[in-house]
């Protein structure tokens, strides 16, 4: 596996050959090499991507679903052949690596697959040989309903998945709630609401701070107790990718434009804030 993420539009040519070369190629190179061996089963562990994408990873979920084309070609030639969709491995693989070097992987929120299941459907792909693909990883604890706006996953929408009972929030009955800091309960207000109810500038400023810092939590993988508005949002990490995210959630949310240069160069993340309350021409009291 190679990784390489960055936007599709500016991925270089390197950046993408060099991502599905140990997919394609490799996966090719078994296929070809094994063809006249009597194999009893073929396993290409693809991921989760190649079904539902992920932004930033078009090259890597491109090379995984043509480890899933390949098996279904294998099989319509009578040959075994299963390629997996791995979701996120708890245990073992990238992910954890990575964490053990101190580094936080970006994932979606997915419940995580436990090695044993991880060899659990290996075994299945062994004893079916002809399944040919295999998807796994989708299951999700997130609750949609009680998310703001925008803040819903990208793959939320796709009718494939409509299946999924935490992508159907419309058919639960009671509204979503968040406790406040009382006990009491309160129904969810989304920011667009807030601002639509033309606040002082000093409110509005209050409103996006904390619903920047609620969605970067999100993007950078960390608790909203661990972001300072006053620092800048290059000392966290904030990448080009994460800088679009935000510059697309701004533009959503509030129907204002700021660009990524804005985002990555902003002194701070009070700072961004008054430039996109400052671009909202709210009047003061």
């Amino acid at each position: 596996m190679t990784l390489n993420d960055s936007l599709f539009t500016t991925m270089t040519p390197h950046e993408w050959t060099s991502t599905i070369l140990p997919k394609v190629h490799g996966s090719k190179n078994l296929h070809e090499t094994t063809l006249s061996q009597p194999l009893e089963f073929f396993i290409l562990l693809s991921s989760l991507h190649s079904f539902i994408g992920n932004p930033g990873q078009a090259n890597y979920a491109a090379g995984c679903a043509y480890q899933v084309a390949l098996a279904k070609y294998r099989n319509t030639l009578g040959l075994p052949a299963t390629a997996i969709d791995l979701g996120i491995v708890r245990d073992v693989g990238y992910v954890v690596e990575k964490k053990v070097q101190g580094r936080k992987v970006k994932v979606q929120e997915f419940k995580h697959i436990k090695e044993n299941e991880m060899l659990a459907l290996i075994e299945l792909g062994i004893r079916e040989p002809m399944m040919g693909h295999i998807v796994t990883g989708l299951d999700s604890e997130l609750d949609i309903g009680g998310l703001a706006d925008g803040e819903a996953p990208f793959f939320a929408r796709d009718p494939v998945l409509s299946h999924l009972p935490y992508l159907r929030p419309h058919l639960k009955t009671s509204a979503a709630v968040e406790a406040s800091n009382d006990g009491n309960t309160t129904t969810a207000i989304s920011l667009a609401a807030q601002l639509s109810s033309s606040p002082s500038p000093e409110a509005a400023k209050e409103f996006i701070l904390v619903a920047l810092l609620k969605k970067l939590s999100r993007s950078l993988m960390m608790d909203v107790s661990e972001l300072d508005a006053s620092r800048s949002m290059s000392s966290y990490g904030t990448d080009s990718l994460v800088a679009v995210e935000i510059k697309n959630w701004v533009q959503r949310e509030m129907k204002i434009s700021v660009s990524v240069f804005e985002i990555l160069q902003s002194t701070s993340i009070a700072g961004l804030v008054d430039g996109v309350v400052g671009k909202l021409g709210l009047k003061t009291e």
